[in-house]
């Protein structure tokens, strides 16, 4: 059996948040050897910077924290990302609390404490469900795109992409329907590092090349846009991405 939670969970990069580092460590020692990546923080305002920098594709969150709750921390979050899983732990599990994680379209709340068992299990559930149901983006022309595992396929086979390829067309693909200025390509790409215009072009360049010139538009001064002509379907009626 764990060997099949291994598999289902193996592509999940999980931010976990809590302000008790006792827990949060207990919480990393517990999903370690499950998942591919974990990132931690102990507030909300360093979550959100890991958020951006990294792009995990999980986030499990305590809700009472100092300063900014894990309830508003996952607010601004939603600002940006609005189809990311985020599960809730609390010890209390108010139906305040409950009624607020639900209009954030969380995937659940655990009450604190849980049992690793319990809390493997639920992660397993939901990485299953994205996997499963929400996963493969139709890019046009035989191009697919996993968002689970940030992959990409042209008729079903692998295509090369560099660790910052995959950040812009992850990055793109969460703005479908909006521009992607420079400013969120350095700041969402290169983070810390430095980086000019002429290197941001170079990238998308290189990208458009390994897909196709017509997916990628130039919005001009600005940045770049998708360009989605089809319907853009997950196997499910509606478009969401990780």
């Amino acid at each position: 059996m764990y060997a099949k939670i291994k598999e289902i969970l193996k592509g999940v990069r999980i931010l976990i948040v809590d302000d008790d580092e006792l827990l949060l460590d207990a919480l990393k020692q517990a999903l370690l050897g499950y998942v591919s990546e974990i990132f931690t923080a102990l507030n909300s305002h360093e979550a959100i910077e890991i958020f951006t920098q990294k792009s995990p594709n999980l986030i499990l969150t305590d809700i009472n924290m100092p300063k900014l709750s894990g309830l508003e921390m996952a607010k601004i979050i939603r600002q940006s990302d609005q189809s990311v899983p985020i599960l809730f732990l609390t010890a209390y599990d108010s139906d305040e609390n409950i009624f607020k994680a639900i209009d954030l379209k969380s995937v659940g709340v655990l009450k604190k404490p849980c049992e690793k068992r319990d809390l493997i299990m639920k992660l397993s559930f939901i990485a299953n469900s994205f996997q499963s149901d929400f996963a493969s983006i139709n890019l046009g022309n035989g191009f697919t795109f996993n968002a689970f595992s940030k992959e990409l396929f042209k008729d079903k086979k692998a295509v090369s992409l560099t660790k910052k390829e995959r950040e812009i067309l992850h990055l793109f693909l969460k703005n479908q329907n909006r521009i992607v200025t420079f400013e969120m390509l350095a700041n969402c790409v290169w983070y810390d590092e430095s980086c000019t215009l002429d290197t941001i072009r170079s990238f998308v360049y290189k990208l458009r090349k390994k897909l196709y010139s017509e997916l990628i538009l130039n919005a001009q001064g600005l940045g770049y846009k998708l360009n989605l002509q089809h319907e853009n379907l997950r196997t499910q009626n509606e478009i969401r991405y990780i």
